[in-house]
């Protein structure tokens, strides 16, 4: 069966090459920083939010040019494999551990003339990981197969299912990964339901990641010490993540509460780009109070 990529991406490029890249137009890369700053048009912001697409490019565009070990891996440690034990199969672990620098390829939007278009496919020499990006859509297609009775096992229509095969027919005796990228509210809900209808292809591990997942991932890993073009390009993707509202609340690492919280006072925390909502009114008993 014939594949179509549209876009092929080595890892093995150099930063020197990484950098004349950067340099030159891009199809939807160019606005990253443009967003990041809020030099968008209103137009043009409120379109470029509703595209999965351009989420998909900035972010793993900007992952490909990093050793694997500071960013697709770190990100990928994130994820959730659905197998019998809810956790990441030792086998998977295992690859991550192995691979390092930039021994890998991504490919973008890759076709099948039957099976469809994934959005990002990462290739080493013994694993591939195929992943399906959501922003703010669920899956494009699905039905009612489920093959969990006696009955012939069916082949499904459903978006992730379709995925599983694509990767099953060119994964070549390696092993086959199928990631779900959604927010928190729906990924782990489209993950576990597709899991449970038992109509992934057989050989294809399925699982979940979340944009905040993403956003801690990079957020953190930026504040290592590391290469400052390095420590660039995971803040860029941290700090976009951030704006498309996927920071989410840890705690207050670092803060020592007892000495500066006091009872009866409000308080309003926030860093450079986010306010992270605390009650701005006096807090009464009987009364009906929505935080959001």
């Amino acid at each position: 069966m014939s594949l179509k990529s549209p876009l092929l991406l080595s890892g093995s490029m150099t930063w020197k090459l990484s950098r004349e890249m950067a340099t030159k137009p891009s199809k939807g890369g160019d606005t990253l920083l443009a967003e990041n700053y809020g030099k968008l048009s209103d137009a043009h912001s409120d379109r470029m939010e509703r595209m999965e697409d351009k989420l998909t490019g900035d972010c793993f565009g900007a992952l490909r040019y990093l050793p694997f070990e500071i960013g697709l891996g770190v990100v990928l440690k994130e994820a959730i494999w659905l197998t019998a034990d809810q956790g990441q199969p030792a086998t998977f672990n295992d690859a991550l551990s192995v691979t390092s620098g930039h021994d890998f390829k991504l490919r973008f939007w890759e076709k099948h003339s039957t099976l469809g278009e994934i959005d990002v496919l990462l290739e080493t020499p013994t694993y591939i990981i195929g992943i399906e990006v959501k922003y703010n859509s669920l899956l494009s297609s699905d039905d009612d197969v489920s093959n969990n009775g006696d009955q012939e096992r069916q082949q499904s229509f459903n978006q992730l299912a379709r995925y599983a095969e694509l990767l099953k027919s060119i994964a070549s005796n390696r092993s086959a990964y199928l990631l779900l990228l959604a927010p928190s509210g729906v990924a782990a809900t489209i993950a576990r339901s597709t899991y449970e209808r038992n109509i992934v292809a057989e050989g294809v591990t399925l699982g979940f990641l979340t944009w905040e997942d993403v956003f801690k991932a990079t957020d953190r890993a930026s504040k290592q010490e590391l290469p400052i073009w390095q420590q660039l390009i995971l803040s860029d993707i941290a700090q976009l993540l951030s704006r498309k509202g996927f920071m989410s609340f840890s705690g207050f690492d670092g803060y020592d509460k007892d000495k500066f919280v006091c009872d009866g006072l409000r308080y309003v925390f926030y860093d450079e780009l986010n306010l992270i909502a605390w009650p701005t009114a006096d807090i009464r008993g009987g009364d009906h109070y929505e935080f959001k």
